[in-house]
């Protein structure tokens, strides 16, 4: 569930302000919600020696579950995830599904890796994370696809900022298996430098949207000054607490952005 949050977020705040009927908001959420557990499982087995060093508090990191547990937890969210689908017959679900599937494979995935490309892997997860629900939510509303691009396109930059800060406190054990993320490769100071400038674009871009299309400004004007505010804070020092504080303010934004432009 920890990796659907954002994209559940947004596909339900949009498809309820599309007007969505309540059969396509419920199948929507459960394929979100365990096409992103599928692949949080499967990121867990790949990843449970850095996450042991880490100290993170995961089932395959702890012992609570071991990794045929966690195999057989994969088979039943794929066997699920196909259930579903083929009793929605939805086109557009399944290729949402697969899409999103596909790059939280290569994410993980040894000799493909894409949490090790840098800030490319990170724009590349985000677009996934933001791109998916948007798209899913507007073509099963009949909505156009067009203006899903331009929002996913604006809300995009506040996405990456969010998946380069989701790393923070895991150097060490990502370090220790050869995981080149973007911290481990350049740093934080680097890091939290180009995440402060993708919001610094981010909110330009949706201020001009919101111009150019004459809407009012929105939720997402203050959430996202308060992220940005964040990130300043944070050059100045390192807490968890507002890693995680920044984190939740900028999926706001970006839900908000959802919203604003559905």
């Amino acid at each position: 569930m920890r990796n659907a949050k954002l994209p559940l977020a947004v596909f339900l705040a949009v498809g309820v302000t599309r007007q969505a009927d309540r059969q396509t908001l419920i199948l929507g959420a459960l394929v979100l919600v365990l096409t992103y557990g599928f692949i949080a499982v499967y990121n867990d087995i790949t990843d449970v020696a850095a996450d042991r060093l880490n100290g993170r508090s995961l089932p395959l990191a702890t012992g609570e579950l071991t990794e045929r547990d966690a195999l057989i937890l994969l088979v039943f969210l794929l066997a699920s995830i196909s259930t579903l689908l083929v009793f929605w017959s939805s086109t557009p679900a399944a290729l949402c599904v697969a899409g999103v599937s596909a790059v939280g494979f290569a994410y993980s995935a040894p000799g493909l890796r894409l949490s090790d490309r840098g800030f490319v892997g990170a724009a590349v997860l985000a677009s996934a994370y933001v791109a998916t629900p948007l798209v899913l939510a507007t073509t099963l509303t009949n909505g156009s696809l067009l203006r899903s691009a331009g929002i996913a396109l604006v809300a995009l930059p506040f996405a990456v900022a969010t998946s380069l800060y989701k790393d923070f406190g895991d150097e060490k054990g990502d370090e220790s298996i050869g995981k080149a993320t973007p911290l481990v490769r350049y740093g934080d100071r680097v890091v939290l430098e180009v995440a402060i400038r993708l919001q610094l674009i981010g909110l330009a871009a949706a201020a001009l949207l919101a111009i150019l299309t004459e809407h009012h400004f929105g939720w997402w004007l203050p959430l996202g000054l308060g992220s940005l505010g964040l990130s300043l804070a944070l050059r100045i020092r390192m807490r968890p607490n507002l890693v995680q504080l920044h984190r939740f303010m900028t999926t706001g934004t970006v839900v908000a952005l959802a919203v604003f432009m559905a």
